[in-house]
């Protein structure tokens, strides 16, 4: 180890001054892409075999993960930049290769592609040097180094390898899913079709395949956004690819409403964010809207509240500047923002913005429209949230009658005011009135919806809290513990209404000791 640390300095130096530091311990190292260490580590490295055979089965861009590349360019000492030329590229084609080295001022993404481009036209480091172009004032090398891959790209595949790693380049640089890629359609590219252009742009070292996914360095990315960087013709304009990034996004979304897409929002939120990022300062771009307004809820429903305003007040933002204030769907938002609000346990916004929101409704579209009671419903739930509970019943009476005239006694939303009104009743200190009430919910719910309806084991947790409540304890528990299985069974061990089922239960079993 002595001959590497004393070669290296910062986050890499720290990391590995960490690993030598516990000789007697077992050590696994959680990296990227398992072709780095057998790639990369310097040839006059030494470390114990057992734990170099982990460190070789785990690795990609070591130094660059650990020098943090979104930020910085890692600059490799010039003995292990030529050794990533010689693993890479091969030992026959090395003339040349401190030059190159120097000329690409030792920085791994850019020395990584010319050895990938050497060893598959299988030429050294001097006949590569002559394919470089001329550099741009402040240009990095890595620009140049994908200028000659893209070239040799363009006359094999015409735009098709550029076009997409332009539009991977709005994306996160990890795991860009490839079924999301593929979502373009076979009037493009068949499925085929697009794995020989990623296998094409992997070759040259521009992206790295997984099984299922693509990692894209960040510096390449910041390149492959720079129309002017990759090639002086302008093969698709910086916009269009971002549109196209965008589209790609909103077809591979699912319905935010079902958990069942849940695993596939959480792998697609960082490329939602980044895309929000490039969008942030640029009003001339069309909003994504539906993107905005569905990422918010799924946030919500995953309860990371915080980032979920954040999306509510883009899209509510973008909404009004787009299509004004009264517009349906940015009366939407705001009702939305004015329920996140509430869970977001900000009392104060929560409120004004709902009042807001019921008078813009009634304003605009009448105070018997559905949208409005729905307004008026969350209104009365921010009060409950607040403390305020005469008012919060009061408005819950009025909205569960409006609706049963409106919408039917069986409706949904009847239902859902009917479980809150009895909530209402239960921290007002009448529980007795709430069973009574939630027993007659849950039976219409689950003859409508079936027993595993979310609102219906919603309703049968609150039941069972309401007999907690009224002092019913045995009756309690047993029901408390089985919300507690059946939100695990339909909302995942992780939501926050499972975790708010947990913690009914376990203030009962605690009241209980108490007592």
């Amino acid at each position: 180890m002595g001959n590497l640390l004393a070669s290296m300095s910062g986050p890499a130096l720290n990391a590995i001054r960490w690993i030598n530091s516990r000789p007697g311990e077992s050590l696994a190292a959680i990296l990227p892409d398992d072709r780095l260490i057998t790639q990369y580590w310097p040839p006059d490295a030494t470390i114990e075999d057992d734990r170099l055979e982990q460190l070789e089965s785990s690795a990609s861009l070591f130094y660059t993960d650990l020098a943090e590349p979104a930020a910085s360019v890692t600059v490799l000492p010039a003995a292990h930049a030529a050794e990533m030329v010689r693993r890479a590229a091969g030992p026959g084609l090395l003339e040349g290769v401190d030059e190159l080295c120097r000329r690409l001022g030792y920085q791994a993404p850019a020395i990584e592609q010319a050895a990938a481009y050497m060893r598959q036209h299988r030429i050294p480091a001097t006949a590569y040097l002559r394919l470089l172009p001329d550099p741009r004032p402040d240009e990095l090398p890595v620009a140049l180094t994908c200028q000659v891959s893209l070239a040799h790209l363009r006359e094999d595949w015409s735009i098709l390898p550029e076009a997409n790693l332009r539009i991977m380049s709005w994306y996160a640089p990890d795991d860009i899913p490839i079924d999301l890629l593929r979502a373009q359609g076979d009037d493009v590219l068949s499925a085929a079709e697009m794995d020989a252009v990623l296998s094409a742009l992997a070759t040259y070292a521009l992206i790295l395949l997984d099984d299922d996914a693509v990692r894209v360095h960040p510096l390449v990315q910041a390149v492959a956004r720079d129309t002017d960087t990759v090639t002086p013709e302008l093969v698709f304009p910086p916009r269009e690819t971002l549109e196209i990034a965008v589209v790609l996004l909103e077809a591979a979304t699912p319905e935010w409403q079902n958990p069942a897409g849940w695993p596939t929002w959480r792998r697609l939120l960082p490329h939602i964010d980044a895309i929000a990022g490039h969008l942030a300062d640029d009003e001339g771009q069309v909003p994504p809207l539906a993107l905005w307004t569905a990422t918010a809820n799924v946030l919500l429903d995953q309860g990371l509240v915080e980032r979920a305003l954040g999306y509510f007040l883009r899209a509510l933002a973008d909404g009004q500047r787009v299509d004004g204030p009264d517009h349906p769907d940015n009366l939407a938002l705001r009702h939305n923002l004015g329920h996140a609000y509430t869970i977001a346990g900000d009392h104060a916004e929560a409120i004004s913005t709902l009042e807001q929101s019921v008078s813009d409704r009634e304003r605009v579209i009448g105070s018997d429209h559905p949208d409005t009671l729905t307004s008026r419903n969350s209104l009365a739930t921010a009060y409950m949230a607040a403390g305020d509970h005469p008012r919060a019943i009061a408005l819950l009476e009025r909205t569960v009658s409006d609706r049963r005239r409106i919408l039917g006694r069986r409706h949904p939303h009847t239902l859902a005011s009917q479980s809150d009104l009895a909530t209402a009743y239960v921290l007002a200190g009448a529980p007795d009135r709430a069973i009574g009430l939630l027993r007659k919910v849950i039976a219409c719910a689950r003859r409508i919806n079936g027993a595993d309806h979310p609102d219906v084991v919603i309703a049968r947790g609150n039941l069972a809290y309401a007999y907690f409540a009224a002092g019913r304890v045995s009756k309690a528990i047993p029901l408390l513990e089985q919300s507690v299985t059946d939100h695990e069974r339909v909302f995942g061990p992780d939501h926050p209404q499972t975790l708010t089922s947990r913690t009914a239960l376990t203030d009962a079993r605690e009241g209980v000791g108490r007592g």
